[in-house]
C-alpha cells in the first residue's frame, strides 16, 4: 500500500517516484510473509468449516483489499492509478469467505470504510502516520466470514474517531460510512471494524 504512494514500506524512506506496476508492488509484498500466515488460516479454517463449525475471520492485515483498490477509485488517494488484486483478500475471496463490510457496503467510493490512519486526537498526528507526504487512506482492517445457514450478518460499521490523517493532517472523512465514534480515549493509530451477526442454534 506504500510503494505506490512514493514509500518503502519497510524502511518508510521517501522513493523517487510511486511503484506502480502491479508486479513489482506483489513481489514486494509477499516478502511480508503475511501470504503464509493466510494460507494457514485458510488451511485451518477449512478444517473447521468441515467440522461443522462456523469460521469468522478478524483482524489487522497490514494490507488493502483488492475491493477498494479497483478501477473507480485508482486516480483517488494516491493510488497513482493502480488497481490491484491484494494477496491476502483474494485468497480469502477463493476459499469463499465474505467481506462483512463489503458485503453491507459494496460500493467503495461512497462508503471507503478507512479504518488507517485514524484520527486519534489523544496523539500527535505526527506519529499516526508513517508516509508524512501521502494520502495513505485504507481499509485494512477486516472481519471476513464464510457462508453458513446458520450465520447471518445484521450490520456493520467503522469503530473510532471521526476522521483521518492525510499528509500529516487531520481531515473530516466526506463519505457515507456508518462511523460509531468512541465515547472516551481512543487506545490506537487503526479504527476498528464491528459486525453484528445472528447465530441460530
Amino acid at each position: 500500500m506504500y510503494l505506490p504512494r512514493s514509500y518503502d514500506g519497510s524502511t518508510w524512506k521517501v522513493l523517487e517516484k510511486p511503484i506502480t506496476n502491479i508486479s513489482k508492488i506483489q513481489e514486494i509484498n509477499m516478502a511480508s510473509k503475511r501470504d503464509e500466515a493466510i494460507a494457514a488460516f485458510i488451511n485451518d479454517a477449512k478444517s473447521e468449516v468441515l467440522n461443522g463449525n462456523v469460521v469468522i475471520y478478524g483482524g489487522d492485515n497490514n494490507e488493502p483489499s483488492h475491493l477498494d483498490w479497483v478501477e473507480a477509485n485508482k486516480d483517488l488517494y494516491d493510488h497513482h492509478g493502480v488497481v490491484m488484486p491484494w494477496f491476502n483478500t483474494v485468497q480469502l475471496d477463493k476459499a469463499g469467505f465474505l467481506d462483512a463490510y463489503r458485503t453491507v457496503f459494496s460500493n467503495p467510493i461512497t462508503h471507503p470504510g478507512f479504518t488507517y490512519p485514524a484520527n486519534n486526537t489523544a496523539v500527535p498526528v505526527t506519529k499516526l502516520a508513517w508516509s508524512p507526504n501521502a494520502d495513505d487512506r485504507d481499509r485494512i482492517d477486516f472481519i471476513f466470514y464464510y457462508p453458513d445457514t446458520r450465520l447471518k450478518l445484521e450490520n456493520v460499521a467503522i469503530l473510532g474517531p471521526r476522521g483521518d490523517i492525510v499528509r500529516n493532517k487531520r481531515v473530516i472523512e466526506n463519505t457515507a460510512d456508518n462511523i460509531i465514534t468512541p465515547k472516551n480515549i481512543w487506545p490506537s493509530d487503526h479504527k476498528a471494524v464491528l459486525a453484528v451477526f445472528k447465530l441460530n442454534i
